[in-house]
């Protein structure tokens, strides 16, 4: 696997193949510099990194997998989180993640919100990036239903910078998700799918829940968490 670094902080080649015919050649352009958690309204959960920063890109080119070939054209949330992860503290904690990015680049938004039950304030984790300036998120609201598995779906999303821009989002479900984890510490799905958001309109992006073991899929798919 290879990563050339085109232009500092702007373009990178990334590339990648496997013996199984599965692999990438892809083209990005990141549409902002890298946000740092540090900067943020609330830092970094010490259990969860050092720290970390987010940035949104757009890809470009192909994805190979069992050799059939997927033409890419599209945004995206690249992270990096550096550090020791505290897994036993971090299984305590929920784990909420939303991201989306419109394709004219007008609006980026990548939020995290962390806590160790829903009673207590969660930490809004993240930044709006919306044309040109980057924020800080500072409140972020949200609520969804969860099917007998604990999936997610009827996501409604309020989140708000430190610039005081509110940006409001809904998806009705996943297109596709991947569960992992455990039930017996932490354990989640993750996905895509598609947001409407207010003033915009359809963007593709993804969400990520994750929670811990006494939070089980019954508790959730019976309404008493959101």
């Amino acid at each position: 696997m290879t990563f050339r670094r085109v232009e500092p902080l702007r373009r990178q080649h990334l590339k990648f193949e496997d013996p199984e015919g599965n692999g990438f050649d892809l083209e990005a352009e990141f549409l902002m510099p890298p946000y740092d958690y540090a900067d943020g309204a609330h830092k970094t959960p010490y259990w969860m990194a050092t720290n970390r920063y987010h940035r949104s890109w757009h890809a470009k080119g192909v994805l190979t997998i069992a050799g059939h070939r997927y033409q890419v054209d599209c945004t995206g949330d690249s992270d990096h989180s550096w550090g020791q992860r505290h897994n036993i503290e971090f299984a305590k904690n929920l784990f909420k993640m939303w991201s989306f990015q419109s394709r004219e680049h007008g609006l980026s938004v990548s939020v995290l919100k962390q806590g160790v039950s829903e009673e207590d304030e969660q930490i809004p984790l993240g930044y709006v990036t919306r044309d040109g300036r980057v924020a800080a998120a500072t409140r972020i609201e949200t609520n969804a239903s969860y099917d007998q598995d604990g999936v997610q779906s009827s996501i409604v999303l309020e989140v708000e910078d430190e610039l005081g821009r509110v940006v409001k989002a809904q998806m009705s479900s996943m297109h596709a998700f991947l569960g992992s984890g455990s039930l017996e510490t932490l354990w989640g799905y993750e996905g895509v799918g598609d947001y409407i958001v207010d003033g915009i309109g359809k963007v593709q992006g993804l969400c990520s829940y994750f929670w811990p073991a006494r939070v089980t899929p019954a508790r959730l798919s019976s309404g008493e968490w959101a």
